[in-house]
């Protein structure tokens, strides 16, 4: 499998310590043609002075 592009972030609900994000990427085979195409949401959190992913779908 080639390598992953990540498309689009956009926000859909934001506040001071969490994001939830719609994330749209492609996978795409060694010779450039997509192998896949997906769209989940992750949900970002700030703890502890840290953002990180804490959940995505898949």
């Amino acid at each position: 499998m080639g390598e992953q592009h990540h498309q689009r972030k956009e926000p859909v609900l934001v506040s001071p310590r969490k994001v939830h994000l719609l994330v749209e990427y492609s996978r795409d085979r060694a010779d450039g043609s997509i192998a896949s195409r997906h769209r989940n949401l992750w949900v970002v959190t700030s703890e502890d002075g840290r953002w990180g992913i804490k959940q995505r779908s898949y």
